[in-house]
């Protein structure tokens, strides 16, 4: 064990009252709710779009996503589709 950790637990003990671990990860509420929720499934109906491009269009309605969270809200709202030859 190094000095630093020994360090470490005496100051979590200190400040808490235990060495207990504290809690790691946890659940992240969702962004695209609300107004936002409902303009992007009217958006997706409208007319066709590229994940990047909705990203984009977030950004300026002042809402800033990532790829994966547009990519998993239109995987779960079954507003995809693929193309077909």
């Amino acid at each position: 064990m190094a000095v630093s950790t020994a360090i470490d637990w005496v100051n979590r003990y200190r400040e808490t009252g235990s060495v207990a671990p504290g809690q790691m990860g946890g659940h992240r509420p969702k962004k695209l709710v609300g107004e936002y929720r409902d303009w992007l499934v009217q958006r997706c109906r409208e007319r066709d779009f590229t994940l990047r491009g909705l990203v984009g269009e977030l950004a300026e309605r002042g809402l800033s996503v990532d790829y994966r969270v547009v990519w998993a809200f239109v995987h779960e709202e079954k507003l995809s589709y693929k193309k077909r030859r």
